[in-house]
């Protein structure tokens, strides 16, 4: 049984193991360490955001949505703006209504009290 550990191939650098990978990935699977799981998760979004989708367009519709989850997390994670108006701005151009009630987010505009003042960027 061929193991190859890619941190053996990295300290090592006994790069000759990279000839006998492909033998070894036929006879016995994936190599150890490598993992895959990870990249093959994003499989799912992609599957979710097309099982969405309309059938006429499914590539736009499925970048459509992954854009608007990214732009949501963008708006709820980022920390180090005290204002998310540049995103929302930005955002206005997407269907943010629908896009804000997909994921449960409420935007509600903050009525001025007397007395108090709206700071400006």
């Amino acid at each position: 049984m061929l193991l190859v550990d890619p941190k053996q191939v990295k300290n090592k650098r006994k790069f000759h193991l990279l000839t006998h990978l492909g033998t070894g990935i036929v006879m016995h699977g994936p190599a150890k360490n490598f993992a895959t799981e990870r990249y093959e998760s994003f499989n799912s979004v992609a599957r979710n955001a097309s099982m969405c989708s309309n059938r006429g367009a499914p590539s736009r519709d499925i970048a459509l949505r992954l854009y608007g989850q990214e732009l949501i997390r963008r708006i709820i994670l980022d920390r180090k703006r005290t204002s998310a108006a540049p995103l929302m701005d930005f955002a206005s151009t997407f269907q943010m209504d629908a896009l804000l009630h997909l994921y449960g987010v409420e935007a509600k505009q903050k009525e001025l009290k007397e007395g108090s003042h709206r700071r400006e960027e």
